[in-house]
């Protein structure tokens, strides 16, 4: 008997064979229908705070997050030092997510920055509070069940309608398909994609901020290393292409500050995008690339022969890339006077920086 017809006869006693080569697809669960009040779509910083918020409230609230976990860019991108909370040396931010902040550093027996004093320009990240991801993604997830919100893993919208008493969306996720009546949705995906579904006006820059993957690494000690020798090597590196743009963020800077900093914030992605599959594949497979370009560098340096890639994050960070078009456009001016309007409902710090990119 040849192959086909012996699996087709095992596959028979079994059922599998009845429905011919697509039989599998037979089990899907039809698309469920369901009613809440509020859909918030996307678990990052914003749509945690979102759903937090209106549970709170009593009213029926649902969050779905296309990932594994909340937190967003803090958690799953690794950029774990949120701020600003304080300025001018009082607090103009507070609310669930300093809340959260707080919890975080608490059980993590962390301390806070000393926000009694007015930080110098340019050094602003002296007041941002450094959170241990996991514990914060642990502690939004508790927070948001505490609300009484109903939390959806692994879920994204496929389509999305407006009804006559408010929205309906098509979700999917891993074995299921799910419709959602609700009367208020929140798209808090960071790319506006909700907004896009519905085909409604979405603003993205033609230059965005680099990605980031972030690292650390350890195993060497820096106090012994070379400086000089090191930066010679690193712009030899550059110039033979054994290192690209972007691998260090900081091209023209001294790459000793990176072995002391073990990594951290100090990579770069150039058109990091992740507002598609296919684009965000592209972003982690450039940011994973990166990394071992500059492993493979450091444990060629005298001192770092046995240096060690102690953490990376599951996929790169991306800062930007479509944002919604609201009744209120933001402008640079309005950024940088400091613009007092009408409807505030809290107070941000304006920080002037210079952050390099690269189109290509």
């Amino acid at each position: 008997m040849r192959r086909r017809e012996v699996l087709k006869a095992a596959a028979v006693g079994t059922g599998l064979w009845a429905a011919g080569p697509c039989a599998l697809s037979a089990n899907e669960p039809a698309a469920t229908g369901e009613e809440t009040d509020v859909l918030v779509v996307g678990g990052g910083t914003a749509g945690t705070i979102a759903a937090i918020q209106a549970g709170r409230t009593g009213v029926r609230t649902m969050l779905v997050e296309m990932g594994g976990q909340l937190g967003g860019t803090t958690t799953t991108g690794g950029v774990s030092f949120p701020g600003l909370f304080h300025a001018w040396g009082k607090q103009i931010i507070a609310g669930i997510g300093w809340e959260l902040v707080q919890q975080a550093v608490a059980l993590d027996s962390g301390t806070l920055p000393d926000f009694t004093t007015a930080t110098p320009p340019g050094k602003h990240w002296q007041q941002q509070v450094r959170v241990n991801g996991p514990l914060y993604a642990a502690l939004a997830e508790e927070a948001v069940l505490a609300a009484g919100v109903q939390l959806g893993y692994y879920e994204f919208p496929l389509a999305v309608e407006r009804t006559g008493s408010g929205w309906r969306a098509d979700l999917a996720g891993k074995g299921q398909r799910r419709r959602v009546r609700c009367r208020q949705l929140i798209d808090c995906t960071g790319g506006a994609d909700v907004v896009g579904l519905l085909g409604l006006a979405r603003l993205r820059e033609e230059t965005t901020q680099p990605g980031t993957m972030m690292f650390e690494l350890d195993n060497y000690d820096v106090k012994q290393l070379d400086a000089r020798l090191i930066q010679r090597r690193y712009e030899e590196a550059l110039r033979a292409g054994r290192l690209k743009p972007g691998d260090y963020a900081k091209p023209h800077g001294q790459f000793i500050h990176l072995l002391a900093s073990k990594g951290a914030n100090a990579q770069h992605v150039f058109g990091a995008d992740s507002s598609t599959s296919a684009t965000k594949t592209r972003a982690n497979i450039a940011g994973r690339s990166s990394v071992l370009r500059l492993l493979r560098f450091i444990r060629t340096l005298p001192g770092c022969e046995r240096a060690r890639l102690a953490r990376m994050m599951t996929e790169t960070a991306v800062r930007e890339t479509y944002r919604i078009v609201g009744e209120t456009l933001i402008t640079v001016a309005d950024y940088t006077s400091g613009r007092r309007f009408d409807d505030a409902v809290c107070h941000a710090r304006s920080i002037r920086w210079t952050c390099t990119t690269n189109r290509a």
